[in-house]
């Protein structure tokens, strides 16, 4: 993620929703949730493919369903995310 912002492939608007659901509040501070390479490329991937209102309702749909114990920190294909918003 940190790359494709730094190159310009995702903006700061993308890059902070994606943040968010890649990273913790702890009382130590903001520490990054174990996520595989391939879960971070594809928020990279649907960043740059999606609206930002689409990334800020998925990146919540997805925090709901993670917060439910239901779901992973994946992009969620179309027919999902049309259920949950």
């Amino acid at each position: 993620m940190q790359k494709a912002y730094k190159q310009g492939d995702l903006g700061r608007v993308a890059t902070q929703a994606i943040a968010r659901l890649l990273t913790r509040e702890t009382s130590a501070g903001t520490v990054p949730v174990r996520s595989p390479e391939a879960t971070q490329q594809a928020w990279v991937e649907r960043a740059a493919a999606a609206t930002i209102k689409r990334l800020h309702d998925e990146a919540r749909a997805v925090t709901r369903l993670m917060v439910m114990g239901t779901g992973k920190c994946e992009p969620l294909d179309d027919r999902a995310w049309h259920a949950l918003v």
